[in-house]
């Protein structure tokens, strides 16, 4: 969710405003709005109903004109921020880059990423025993998928009795459920 509370109001409401973007890769190489061509951000669910527990992922597209010295684009990540009045700005997400395309050289260039969430289709497979609480079972997919968990989670006092098949995701979106909330 993009917290705007701080933004200006009027940004909003003007019938001229303009989005401006920061896209920033592996947290150096900035390219700002100017270079932006065009961007598209969107979200996935995993099932297509918003219910308790739902797992989002989101996907961004960019077109951007290549900066001078170029920036590599093949294993990379970047970051994107957004603003309707220049000063404040919304975090809209860290994406990883799954193709890049150009027509002419390398002036330009296409690229389509995902979030982390997006890539966390594997089936589950605990390095821990069952029963486990909801928080060991996050905890393990984060420590084999490299997953930085947010510490203000408050989990379900609970057991799960046995391992259910499901992919990481599943799992991560069922844990948020039983939480009452959404991954």
């Amino acid at each position: 969710m993009i917290d705007v509370k701080d933004m200006n109001r009027d940004a909003f409401s003007d019938e001229r405003k303009t989005a401006m973007l920061w896209v920033t890769f592996n947290g150096t190489q900035a390219v700002d709005s100017g270079n932006v061509i065009s961007a598209k951000l969107q979200e996935d669910l995993a099932d297509q109903n918003i219910t308790i527990g739902s797992a989002f992922s989101q996907s961004f597209e960019l077109k951007m004109r290549m900066p001078s010295p170029a920036i590599q684009l093949t294993g990379v990540y970047f970051t994107v921020e957004t603003s309707f009045d220049g000063t404040n700005r919304a975090k809209l997400g860290k994406f990883y880059v799954n193709t890049v395309s150009t027509t002419d050289g390398y002036k330009t260039v296409s690229i389509t990423a995902t979030d982390r969430m997006a890539f966390l289709t594997d089936t589950y497979t605990p390095a821990i025993e069952f029963p486990a609480t909801p928080r060991e079972i996050l905890a393990d997919s984060a420590n084999q998928y490299n997953l930085v968990l947010d510490t203000e989670i408050s989990y379900a006092n609970i057991l799960i009795p046995q391992i259910y098949e499901g992919t990481v995701r599943d799992y991560i979106g069922w844990i948020a459920g039983l939480s009452g909330a959404n991954a």
